[in-house]
């Protein structure tokens, strides 16, 4: 299947030009997950990428004293496994699927392979990365301070 249209309205690859796409497609696998799939596990090494393409999915930390608390709830053309782009030592959150759901999967480090090739598109997506990032630490900020109160309630 093709999946240039998909990846025109995806975030961080939205400014890429037609070419730029057709390289990144090249790249993609598609995967399936069943509801319940942990897809991704907090702590762990960061090897791939994903872009949501039906379904829902669950971004989840792990606060102690609390357990697993949801961030994010993700859908279609929603990116997560960013951490592999970005040379992070392990993911930061863990992903579950709320619904069965279908994903494109990229090797990180096939992807970043090719940022530093085409430099031009490495310097796109990173800046439209960090635009999502940033909204997701934003999340975070938010369910953090939410804990917090509920702790100096009990």
């Amino acid at each position: 299947m093709r999946w240039k249209d998909l990846l025109k309205e995806t975030k961080v690859f939205k400014d890429l030009s037609s070419e730029e796409i057709n390289l990144v497609e090249k790249l993609a696998k598609e995967r399936t997950y069943k509801a319940g799939t942990k897809v991704l596990k907090e702590g762990e090494p960061p090897i791939e990428f994903f872009i949501c393409i039906e379904g829902e999915l669950a971004i989840q930390i792990d606060v102690p004293g609390r357990g697993a608390i949801t961030t994010r709830t993700i859908s279609d053309k929603s990116i997560f496994g960013w951490s592999a782009l970005a040379n992070s030592p392990r993911y930061g959150a863990s992903v579950v699927t709320n619904k069965d759901s279908k994903v494109l999967v990229f090797s990180g480090t096939e992807l970043k392979k090719m940022f530093e090739k085409y430099p031009r598109m490495g310097y796109l997506v990173m800046r439209n990365l960090i635009d999502v990032v940033s909204s997701r630490l934003q999340d975070v900020r938010f369910g953090l301070a939410s804990c917090i109160i509920d702790y100096r309630k009990s």
